[in-house]
């Protein structure tokens, strides 16, 4: 399961190398410590919505499954969270137990593509996960 916790931020780290914007150990010096951070943070049981609007709404993870600020609550069976999100266009997926290793995306398919979604306007984003079903509900403003 710890696996789950590192591809995210080797991957960043191999993205920053490769676009310039980082030197090859500062990125994985970086990357080294947010993977030890998130080994030792207990997300089992979390279901998350990582994604491109995590940032956007001021939250300090992009695209993380271990994002604390981000999981979901579990309300009369569904997991649900109601976040400011920025108007934008952005992407996410739904993931299991802080890590990749189990995500659901578009029609709640293991491993599938991203959910997309454009907010028009600055305002709140509901967010709900059907575990039953592996569909994640977006209702927009």
């Amino acid at each position: 399961p710890e696996m789950g916790k590192v591809w995210g931020d080797w991957g960043n780290a191999l993205t920053f190398i490769f676009d310039g914007s980082k030197t090859p150990e500062v990125a994985y010096q970086e990357a080294a410590a947010n993977i030890r951070a998130a080994i030792a943070t207990q997300t089992e049981g979390m279901v998350n919505i990582p994604g491109s609007w995590q940032k956007a709404a001021g939250f300090d993870c992009e695209w993380k499954p271990d994002c604390q600020e981000t999981a979901l609550t579990l309300v009369d069976g569904k997991y649900t969270g109601t976040f400011m999100v920025p108007a934008g266009e952005y992407e996410v997926k739904v993931a299991l137990d802080g890590g990749w290793d189990t995500n659901y995306g578009v029609d709640g398919v293991a491993g599938g593509d991203n959910y997309k979604f454009t907010v028009a306007a600055d305002g709140e984003v509901t967010f709900t996960f059907d575990p039953e079903t592996k569909l994640l509900e977006i209702v927009l403003p």
